[in-house]
């Protein structure tokens, strides 16, 4: 009988057997797959990465989405779990895949974004949040329209020109800055002479206004991601008034992904 690969002792997890059967278990596992690693041709699963990042999306919480090293710790624990049941519990991943349609399906339903699906809902400090966000909203919009009008055309003239350039995603950040590096100064010149045909401000007036020009880009850029966020706000607190029962229910079947990916 040939034998490929060194054998495994279960022996060696015998004692943490008896004294956590779960962290055994899960151990035993991983030295399962680093045994096959090593004597199989690993094959890159589209479908299982496709599964791994829907469950990312879902699962992942507004600090996940900010931190990038908590969302990479999320990631890997997703794929690791995945990958587990995958091998030892290979029925689940249709519970899984079910569960998947039922929440993307509800989500859409009601509009509402992933990270806001699990949120703890205080009526009095939620309205005040959403008072203060309304009124930043009210005293940044003509800052808004000032970044806007002086910056958008540039912005959608790279964001529309980079997939042409280039088809691979790794080259369109560094596309992104090479082509803000040149147009952006190119549009700020052309509203200065343009500007400057009109009016004749003193020096400092000038120099005022060409700062002016990026950092008000920039803040339109916040400004307009911050608009978005409030009305996502608006719609949960919609929802927490009118349609409570359906959000209860994505929340339960959240909870019970959570359950089979991390407790199976």
């Amino acid at each position: 009988m040939a034998t490929v690969g060194q054998g495994i002792h279960v022996t060696e997890f015998l004692a943490l057997y008896q004294e956590n059967a779960s962290l055994a278990a899960k151990q035993l596992t991983v030295k399962f797959r680093e045994q096959l690693e090593r004597v199989l041709v690993t094959v890159e699963n589209e479908e299982q990465e496709e599964l791994v990042q829907e469950l990312f999306r879902i699962l992942r919480s507004k600090e996940e989405a900010m931190d990038v090293e908590k969302g990479e710790l999320l990631l890997k624990r997703i794929k690791s779990d995945i990958e587990e049941i995958q091998l030892m519990r290979p029925y689940l991943i249709l519970e899984i895949q079910d569960l998947l349609i039922k929440i993307k399906w509800q989500q859409e339903k009601l509009a509402i974004h992933s990270d806001f699906i699990s949120r703890r809902f205080r009526s009095r400090l939620y309205l005040m949040q959403l008072g203060i966000s309304l009124l930043f909203l009210f005293l940044g919009l003509p800052l808004f329209l000032f970044g806007l009008i002086h910056n958008f055309i540039t912005y959608k003239l790279i964001d529309l020109s980079v997939p042409r350039i280039s088809r691979f995603v790794e080259y369109h950040a560094a596309l992104n800055i090479l082509l803000s590096l040149i147009l952006y100064p190119l549009t700020y010149v052309g509203w200065f002479e343009l500007l400057n045909s009109y009016s004749h401000p003193p020096l400092w007036g000038w120099l005022l206004y060409l700062i002016s020009l990026p950092l008000s880009g920039l803040f339109a850029h916040r400004f307009a991601h911050y608009f978005k966020r409030t009305g996502q706000k608006r719609r949960y607190l919609f929802l927490i008034y009118n349609q409570k029962e359906a959000l209860l229910e994505l929340q339960r079947n959240k909870k019970q992904l959570e359950k089979v990916l991390f407790e199976s």
